[in-house]
């Protein structure tokens, strides 16, 4: 295991910006991992997990204390009462996964097609889109914990998953660097319409109808990768890209008396717009109702192409921030604040930054 000083850690993240890390490791396997571990105890140094930096804002200023780059590889698979059980090292490219089920004709993730980062980013943060949520698909987790030094498997039920959340991610789970996923799949080379994602730019049921003929899962794939790069939401060669963290802000959930006055102050700003932009809201259990974040941000002075010095709003999707090249990341919080407040003033909603901050700021 080699370790670095003053690693730039700017090249491993997809905003290309921040600083250096004090110490940086690139660990292969848990016992790599282990190693780091107690490297930074013995140092008496805080330690970061970091995967393919696609979630993240790092400070100018780096991190003052040990970078973990978790590298872990491998994909095996086994057939068990009709499913497909999938295992994927925490290191690998999350689409790489995609594709190597799609591939396969094994359905459950492909409307995750494109998502940029690891596996084990996919799952710490249940990454989401176009209708499924990789929860839907994953049995359990394995994880080393560094609070006993024990590699340990925990089931689905454990795992603690919600919107963009997991056990990972709270203070409890804190202690548990995932390892690899097991993913359940079904052997099925079609896509099932009827469960279709729908919003104002994207009917996934429609577009695959247009193909003539039954579609399969390499057409959806397609579809959606088509469709994320015309979003601009697309890290990948070959494809037009930007350097951005995707969303960046979370969708909130109101209820149901601020959603009606939501709608009232975007009807009164622009009501061809409000009509224009739906579905922009989707009713959920209890009351609750939850909103696109980039409809709010259309109804700000930064919508699609806001651009201030370095940094703007992409030209394809107004949640998206993008680093046009030299930036800075004190230039994209300042940005990301400042459209927070925005919404908060004319819609009196707190929007939650979906991207991790890691360092001062």
């Amino acid at each position: 295991m080699t370790i670095k000083e003053n690693e730039p850690l700017a090249p491993l993240t997809t905003f290309k910006v921040g600083g250096n890390a004090r110490y940086f490791i690139e660990a292969i396997n848990a016992d790599e991992i282990k190693e780091a571990v107690l490297f930074a105890r013995g140092k008496n140094l805080p330690f970061f997990i970091l995967g393919g930096g696609s979630n993240i804002l790092i400070s100018d200023l780096g991190f003052p204390g040990l970078v973990i780059k978790i590298s872990l590889r491998g994909i095996s698979h086994k057939e068990e009462r009709g499913q497909i059980l999938v295992t994927a090292a925490s290191g690998e490219v999350w689409d790489d996964l995609v594709a190597f089920a799609v591939e396969r004709g094994w359905s459950g993730i492909e409307n995750l097609s494109g998502v940029p980062g690891t596996v084990g980013g996919a799952v710490v943060q249940n990454i989401g889109c176009y209708g499924s949520e990789v929860k839907d698909a994953i049995e359990l987790v394995s994880v080393f914990d560094i609070s006993d030094e024990q590699i340990k498997t925990l089931p689905f039920s454990e795992c603690r998953f919600s919107y963009r959340n997991s056990l990972f991610k709270k203070t409890e789970g804190e202690k548990y660097v995932v390892l690899s996923a097991m993913f359940h799949l079904v052997n099925s080379s079609s896509f099932k319409i009827g469960d279709a994602y729908k919003d104002n730019r994207f009917d996934i049921g429609e577009l695959v109808k247009k193909r003539n003929s039954s579609p399969g899962l390499k057409d959806v794939r397609e579809v959606i990768l088509g469709v994320r790069e015309e979003k601009g939401m697309i890290i990948m060669g070959g494809r037009e890209s930007y350097n951005s963290a995707g969303s960046f802000f979370k969708a909130p959930i109101v209820d149901r008396e601020l959603f009606e006055q939501i709608m009232e102050i975007a009807s009164r700003a622009d009501k061809e717009k409000e009509q224009r932009l739906r579905p922009w809201f989707w009713d959920l259990m209890e009351n609750k109702i939850k909103i696109a974040p980039a409809f709010l941000l259309e109804f700000t002075e930064f919508n699609k192409g806001y651009r201030r010095g370095r940094v703007g709003v992409s030209p394809k999707h107004s949640l998206s921030i993008i680093n046009y090249g030299l930036a800075e990341a004190r230039e994209i919080h300042n940005l990301a604040r400042d459209m927070k407040g925005e919404v908060k003033r004319i819609f009196g909603v707190e929007l939650t930054p979906e991207v991790e901050y890691m360092g001062e700021f």
